[in-house]
């Protein structure tokens, strides 16, 4: 179940965020972005505790954002965890 979790949290915040960008107004998309990136600090600190794995998902789901990495994106590497291995060496 947690792989599931990782895997749907992925496509959650990088697609949240293209949803603001693209939806939103400038005031909107200001303030959408402060509440959800807040969530995100908050619940990132407690899953660095219970549930590593998620915030994993939350950094690549973000880093996929800024770099412009839609349809697939990283997110089936939390579904496999070999390709978990080969595609964090491409991103270090």
């Amino acid at each position: 179940m947690s792989k599931t979790q990782a895997f749907q949290l992925y496509y959650s915040v990088r697609n949240r965020l293209l949803f603001l960008k693209l939806s939103a107004k400038r005031f909107t998309k200001f303030v959408g972005n402060l509440y959800f990136f807040s969530v995100l600090v908050l619940k990132g600190l407690f899953w660095t505790i219970t549930a590593p794995h998620l915030v994993k998902a939350v950094i690549v789901g973000i880093k996929d954002y800024f770099g412009r990495r839609f349809y697939e994106g990283s997110g089936f590497q939390f579904l496999n965890n070999q390709k978990v291995m080969k595609q964090n060496q491409d991103y270090q």
